[in-house]
């Protein structure tokens, strides 16, 4: 197995200066499992569509033989959450090794102690990143943003999807379009380690399902008649809410016939869209993922961004980049500007007001769309409509739902490839824990995510001129929306810097 890591960057330094200046210059092999450099061939296929990328996480689990691991920043409480939930409890019964690894900031509603409690007894090792308490306003702020799948540690998948309908095409509300890829490989041993040091880190915890709630009896003999009536009442109204979580927790392991007919569908239509996906190779992996570290002083120590910039400044002719927020610090300005100035081809596909899931980061996206124009980008936001013909999704609901991108992905000069959870903003930039995966020297995957990128442009909205941004800037929008655009928008260009 071709890794470099330190041990063997030291024993070989002389051939490799003589064989490989190139990979000798890469500072980052000396810090795996967080960063290194594979050589040895990879089988790779992109995941375009829900569908496609929802059945193949079932196949790969229902062909798991000794372990499963997932990470992710969104678990919820949803049909796919509770489908995933099944399929890993089945696993766990053929022993399997299933451990779960959570960020508690986005899943503390939605798996409670009394989701993890039914898991940890069916036989899951579930565990929450960072469940602090908000009034740490600083340290609440750094979460594990990774999204990682992996069974018997050698096959992956990574990209933008979390856990959720509206990630896998079920949603009748919103959806999203997004992008992730599976690989097999030699890699897969050491992200499985960067994956052991997140879940064994002093910010990964159990959280254990509180007791019932019981009446003191201390306080209460000591207590007058009018105070024993009130912490009677208390009481009696903790146990009711607590018998509530319960349930919920319990119902999340089941689910009912038009459930069932819904997943059969959605199963059905991914067979048959992962066919059309494209399939190809990599034999020059590269991976990035920040370390389990929380607070400020550690952000000499991110990785992710700095590959994520060392990509961008390396690129010679041409920049895809699909992402769906585009709020960019002034390291990334000035890389982004200077490659405009080259005369380098950048175009960019986000989400403008209609299609975004977040309306401050639209805010401040459109605050400066014009001045990317001026200064040679090609933005499109997405239209917010379905890419696909009806017949791919299981409902006419879900396919005229509104929709936008979600894809974390690059597309350099038409060989490298770059993709993971690494969004264009602040967040993943200074505070999220971040990954990304990248395929150097190859055409064909560079050209196919390329090509799927012009496909959701085709389903945009593209801008050439200011007039354009102008013209279109509350396209699709109510005038309720218009209005809670300009409240928010002062708010959200002072806040910036922590969307």
């Amino acid at each position: 197995m071709k890794i470099l890591t330190k041990k063997s960057l030291l024993c070989c330094v002389a051939v490799l200066e003589l064989l490989s200046p190139k990979l000798m210059a890469s500072e980052i092999s000396s810090q795996a499992p967080f960063a290194f450099e594979s050589l040895e061939s990879h089988q790779v296929q992109l995941l375009n569509k829900g569908s496609s990328s929802f059945y193949k996480r079932i196949e790969l689990i229902r062909a798991a033989k000794k372990s499963i691991v997932m990470e992710y920043f969104i678990f919820n409480h949803d049909l796919v959450g509770k489908i995933m939930a099944n399929e890993l409890i089945k696993k766990a019964k053929e022993g399997v090794k299933v451990q779960l690894l959570v960020d508690n900031f986005m899943v503390g509603d939605q798996l409670t102690p009394h989701h993890s409690a039914e898991l940890l007894r069916r036989g899951i090792e579930i565990k929450y990143y960072s469940p602090l308490p908000l009034i740490n306003a600083v340290k609440t702020q750094y979460r594990n943003h990774r999204k990682l799948f992996m069974i018997d540690d050698e096959q992956y998948i990574v990209g933008g999807r979390n856990i959720g309908d509206d990630y896998f095409d079920l949603s009748e509300r919103y959806n999203f379009v997004d992008r992730d890829a599976v690989f097999k490989g030699p890699s897969s041993k050491l992200i499985r380690k960067s994956f052991d040091e997140f879940f064994s880190a002093k910010h990964s915890v159990v959280k254990i399902r509180p007791k019932m709630p019981s009446l003191n009896q201390l306080i209460f003999l000591r207590s007058g008649e009018s105070q024993k009536a009130r912490l009677i009442q208390e009481v009696r109204s903790k146990r009711r809410r607590w018998k509530e979580a319960k349930h919920l927790g319990r119902e999340f392991l089941k689910f009912d016939r038009e459930e069932n007919e819904k997943v059969s569908k959605l199963l059905e239509i991914g067979k048959k869209s992962l066919r059309s996906e494209f399939q190809g190779s990599c034999r020059h992996i590269e991976f990035a993922s920040d370390r389990p570290l929380i607070g400020p002083s550690n952000d000499e120590k991110r990785i992710t961004r700095h590959a994520v910039n060392k990509f961008l400044t390396n690129a010679k002719t041409k920049i895809n980049i699909d992402s769906p927020y585009f709020i960019l610090n002034n390291e990334l300005i000035d890389i982004i500007e200077g490659k405009l100035d080259e005369g380098l081809n950048i175009t960019l596909l986000t989400n403008g007001m209609y299609s975004s899931d977040a309306l401050p980061v639209a805010a401040v996206f459109n605050h400066y769309l014009e001045g990317w124009i001026q200064k040679g980008l090609k933005p499109s936001v997405y239209s917010g409509k379905k890419l696909l013909s009806e017949e791919n999704y299981v409902s006419s609901e879900v396919a005229n739902s509104r929709w936008g991108t979600h894809s974390k992905t690059m597309s350099i000069d038409d060989h490298l490839s770059v993709i993971g959870s690494y969004n264009f903003d602040p967040r993943s930039a200074t505070f999220s824990m971040e990954l990304v995966v990248a395929c150097h020297d190859n055409v064909p995957l560079a050209k196919a995510i390329e090509n799927n990128i012009k496909l959701r442009t085709k389903n945009s909205i593209n801008f050439e001129t200011v007039e354009d941004a102008k013209e279109h800037e509350f396209h699709n929008i109510t005038i309720l929306k218009q209005m809670g655009y300009h409240v928010i928008k002062p708010l959200s260009l002072l806040l910036q810097d922590l969307l």
